[in-house]
């Protein structure tokens, strides 16, 4: 489901299947992409943010928040 994290910026990198991701700016506008293996994406600290498998297998990701503390 969308979230946030209020005290850290979110790095996501696909590492298999394929993704839907996005964030709303803090002038309500929607940024959205298509994510596939290998491709990076940021989500910026404090924004609503979701991420949505949109494959037809399973996706795998590993994502890194740059605090230890990211709300």
């Amino acid at each position: 489901p969308p979230h946030i994290h209020p005290r850290a910026t979110e790095i996501l990198v696909v590492i298999e299947g394929t993704l839907s991701v996005g964030f709303i700016t803090t002038n309500n506008t929607l940024i959205a992409t298509k994510l596939e293996k290998g491709d990076v994406f940021v989500f910026p600290k404090g924004l609503v943010h979701f991420q949505l498998n949109i494959g037809s297998v399973n996706a795998v990701a590993i994502s890194g928040l740059s605090s230890q503390n990211p709300g």
